[in-house]
């Protein structure tokens, strides 16, 4: 029996999400009716979920007895085998294809995808845009490649997650990703530590949320932006903000898993960034694709605790 059998006409929209959580090297893939989650994880530090609705697909039809199949999958070589012709990251300026449309030069790759059980690979069939050959006759390369799977038991392998306690939520901004992932890039290699503020402050000087870090050659600080009264403004940098406590909420975190997010950041349009009581931070980011479907990329980080810091 088949359990997953799927279609989309445009591989980018898959392939930019796989991308934006590929800073490992296996994933869990949870295939759904709803769609498919992929999550990973760096140690006991870093989680990340990359989520692909079924609406990402012009064809999808998911069987089996069970709500949920869950699988681990190389998601590096599920990222490389996607981009084989080297065009899932390139724009397309007609949005509006279909699959029947052939010999159009902004026409992307085909992705189908087929599963039929434990114990089988996920078969991947890539279809590269048609090209017109010298006797005027169409052909498209294709490939098709099967990637090795294992069961993944949450029992005896554990839940591939961080715990983010909801209800203790200290500090929310939801914010233009634009602004965040300008700030991020513009980190040092060398930074190890990131420190994520805001001093409930409603004072003219007082940021609404500060970045900042020091690394070998100095240090850098991001305002987002200079108060909460022109944070608002219809063109700031953040949408809103919700504090549950007075004072200053601060924490750190490490450089290197603040910017395993910077993909994801960067591909999304909005940013919800929270941060609760014990200092897990919360990221979710908002990706609307090029024909304008929405799915949401979220990641949970660890804060650094006195210890590590001395440990840098």
């Amino acid at each position: 029996m088949t359990i997953l059998s799927a279609k989309t006409c445009d591989i980018r929209s898959v392939h930019a999400v796989l991308k934006s959580i590929g800073f490992a090297k296996l994933a869990v893939l949870q295939i759904r009716d709803a769609g498919l989650q992929f999550t990973v994880q760096s140690g006991q530090e870093v989680t990340a979920k990359g989520y692909i609705p079924r609406t990402f697909f012009d064809e999808y039809a998911f069987k089996s007895s069970e709500g949920a199949v869950q699988m681990e999958i190389s998601i590096s070589s599920l990222i490389e085998t996607m981009n084989i012709y080297g065009n899932a990251t390139t724009t397309v300026t007609n949005a509006n294809f279909t699959c029947s449309e052939k010999g159009e030069q902004d026409v992307p790759t085909v992705l189908k995808l087929n599963y039929q059980g434990y114990g089988y690979p996920l078969a991947l069939d890539i279809i590269a845009p048609p090209t017109i050959l010298p006797d005027d006759s169409m052909w498209s390369p294709q490939t098709t490649v099967e990637l090795k799977t294992n069961e993944y038991d949450i029992a005896s392998d554990g839940a591939l997650e961080l715990p983010f306690d909801d209800e203790s939520v200290q500090m929310k901004v939801i914010m233009q990703s634009q602004w965040l992932s300008d700030a991020l890039a513009a980190l040092e290699t060398q930074t190890d530590v990131v420190t994520l503020s805001s001093p409930a402050d409603t004072s003219a000087n007082a940021p609404a949320l500060r970045l900042s870090a020091i690394s070998e050659t100095g240090a850098l600080e991001f305002d987002f932006p200079e108060s909460e009264q022109l944070a608002l403004r219809d063109d700031g940098p953040i949408d809103s903000i919700v504090r549950s406590v007075e004072g200053v909420v601060c924490e750190r975190y490490r450089a290197a898993h603040i910017l395993h997010a910077s993909k994801a950041i960067a591909a999304s349009h909005k940013t919800s960034l929270r941060i609760n009581s014990i200092g897990m931070l919360s990221l979710q980011m908002m990706v609307i694709d090029a024909h304008g479907k929405q799915t949401f990329i979220d990641f949970v980080l660890r804060p650094l605790e006195n210890d590590d810091i001395d440990m840098l």
